[in-house]
């Protein structure tokens, strides 16, 4: 045999391959037991950072609803401080009130003719006898809103005469912005009838009166004490013989005249919106706190 052969036939060292691996196979990773502690170490660290995390998560959820809590409280602040202040009721919004709430119309007479602007509540109720509520209510809006613009025109007119000082029309229409802001009412319960607006009426009808007062006194004050001349001329332009005349005792028993009719108009348009707004619950289905009333809580 050759020694090629007889190396063949020899057999492998202790401790050695039979088959070594070829020098261009990858090696092969220690086994885990052999790794050192410190590479375990990280994964540790980022185990404990999500369930850091984790338990975090749950107390920021916490603090919300106290947030919310003290939002709310801090808008119920303002909205009492807002309702304190005097005519806000006019542009506050329809919290606890019966906006909503649907009612089937009934037809009623109006007069000669039938009429569909009464209700379940407010069936049977009339105005001047004849006509339903509800149409009194309008009809009493469109009145105050004629003679308020009527007070006002015919006073802005007084500047162009001749024998009047140019102030005195002008006291005049501030006098009347307590009217103007009573007709604003009307107008806001034209646009939506609810517990807000009809809560208006009875101090829109007030304020009307209020102004008729106010402008009869001041213009008497004036006829009687600032105005020079012994005969009252009613005009305007500086053509003086278009004007007309009348006594200063006639005219401001003419002023008079008119007052007391408005001021009696009034009075009987404060009872029909008093008697209007008392048709309806004080208390709305959304109760007086302006949240839905909740059901009461099942005990067990």
């Amino acid at each position: 045999m050759s020694d090629m052969d007889a190396k063949m036939m020899d057999p492998p060292a202790e401790g050695g391959d039979a088959n070594p691996p070829p020098a261009d196979a990858p090696k092969e990773d220690p086994p885990a037991e052999n790794k050192p502690a410190d590479e375990d170490k990280p994964k540790e660290d980022d185990k404990k950072e999500d369930d850091k995390k984790e338990d975090e998560k749950p107390k920021e959820d916490e603090k919300k609803p106290n947030e919310d809590e003290n939002a709310g409280e801090g808008s119920n602040l303002l909205g009492g401080a807002v309702a304190a202040i005097p005519g806000a009721g006019l542009f506050a919004d329809d919290a606890g009130s019966d906006a909503t709430v649907e009612r089937e119309k009934v037809p009623s007479k109006c007069c000669c003719c039938i009429c569909g602007c009464s209700n379940e509540t407010t069936e049977g109720s009339t105005c001047m006898g004849c006509f339903p509520i509800k149409c009194g209510m309008v009809v009493i809006g469109i009145l105050l809103w004629v003679f308020t613009l009527y007070i006002l025109v015919s006073s802005s007119f007084l500047v162009l005469n001749e024998y009047i000082r140019w102030w005195f029309p002008f006291v005049i229409v501030i006098l009347m912005v307590p009217a103007i802001i009573g007709v604003c009412f009307f107008i806001g319960f034209f646009t939506k009838d609810c517990t807000r607006t009809r809560s208006n009426l009875t101090s829109a009808i007030i304020m009307n009166i209020v102004s008729i007062v106010l402008v009869t006194i001041w213009s008497i004050c004036y006829y009687l004490w600032l105005y020079k001349n012994e005969i009252v001329y009613t005009g305007m332009g500086e053509d003086l013989t278009t004007y007309k005349q009348m006594t200063k005792k006639g005219y401001i028993f003419y002023l008079l005249a008119d007052a007391a009719f408005l001021i009696t108009l009034y009075a009987y348009f404060l009872c029909v919106v008093r008697k209007y707004v008392n048709l309806f619950p004080e208390e709305s289905a959304f109760g007086k706190e302006g949240a839905p009333k909740s059901a009461p809580k099942e005990t067990a």
